[in-house]
């Protein structure tokens, strides 16, 4: 499947009207439980279908059949990321051909199995989701810092630099 933006996806629209988007909020309303859990570290998380979670542990996957395992080692905004990385997955890319027994793991630098065109796919929504460029240039037009900018939307100051470079006339 080809790149989908966020704003295409019903459940995650009005999510995304004002900073920062609650990214648990987002997973919940496409049928997506999010489990924090200690990982190697240089795992960020994981896309898995329900059946592949520990029973014994006494959790209960998402409506959807398919749940975020989330590294709960990394700091908070990476977890936003990572969470947004997973969902796009979600979205665009279950039930392909590339997807290793039901599950999708990212490494720390976002990649794993699938094609790095998928991961691109996967960045670039987690991108739109958490920072949607009318809802960044907005605040950018106030004249936030990038700090202050980053702090708001509850991402990395590095992320928000990106964003920013894509801001027309940047």
């Amino acid at each position: 499947m080809a790149y989908r933006s966020p704003k295409t996806v019903p459940e995650l629209r009005s999510l995304m009207m004002e900073p920062p988007i609650d990214i648990f909020d987002a997973a919940n309303a496409l049928g997506l439980a999010v489990f924090k859990s200690p990982m190697e570290n240089n795992i960020s998380g994981k896309l898995v279908q329900n059946h592949l979670i520990d029973a014994s542990a006494g959790v209960a996957g998402g409506t959807s059949g398919w749940s975020i395992i989330v590294n709960s080692a990394h700091p908070y905004v990476r977890q936003r990321f990572t969470i947004a990385h997973e969902i796009g997955h979600f979205i665009m890319h279950r039930g392909e051909e590339d997807m290793v027994d039901g599950e999708v793991v990212d490494d720390q630098f976002y990649r794993s199995n699938m094609s790095d065109e998928r991961e691109v796919e996967a960045n670039k929504f987690a991108a739109n989701l958490l920072m949607p460029l009318d809802v960044v240039m907005r605040s950018y037009m106030t004249g936030k810092s990038i700090n202050e900018m980053a702090s708001l939307f509850e991402v990395s100051r590095e992320a928000m630099e990106i964003r920013l470079g894509k801001l027309p006339g940047s």
